[in-house]
């Protein structure tokens, strides 16, 4: 089941004891992520690569195989990226987070708070030097309309 959050949302911990479990909590996540993409990894690199570490040339089917377990392991980065685990600036792991349902991520709130105040701080400096463009227009204003 996935719950698709609309709204800007800061999870914020005051008790240092639940700050703790928190934080061992997302460590632990962390971990099996990291587990279980290096198995995925294990895995292709047993296909990719003869017994002697050399690369070796692919049947259509170990070729197959390869990109199912490429695909799975991208899919675990990307949760774990887009998970309340891990800030998607500063990839902190002990810090209170904030949600951008924009870009569908989480930020500390550090982060989160700078990133906002970028986008009025610095936009009007590089858009005079005319180093700023779409993208970064809508990547940085996401933190001011929530």
């Amino acid at each position: 089941m996935v719950i698709e959050m609309k709204k800007k949302k800061t999870i914020v911990i005051k008790n240092s004891s639940l700050q703790k479990i928190r934080n061992n909590f997302r460590r632990i996540l962390i971990l099996e992520s990291n587990r279980r993409s290096g198995k995925i990894t294990d895995s292709r690199r047993a296909i990719e690569h003869d017994p002697d570490g050399n690369l070796r040339e692919l049947s259509t089917e170990e070729q197959r195989r390869v990109i199912n377990l490429c695909t799975k392991s991208n899919y675990l980065s990307d949760k774990l990226r887009d998970s309340i685990c891990v800030c998607g600036s500063c990839h902190a792991v002990d810090k209170d987070m904030t949600f951008n349902p924009t870009i569908k991520r989480w930020y500390c709130v550090d982060c989160f708070n700078e990133l906002r105040d970028m986008y009025f701080h610095e936009k009007p400096l590089m858009v005079e030097e005319d180093d700023w463009d779409g993208s970064m227009e809508y990547f940085f204003r996401s933190f001011t309309e929530l």
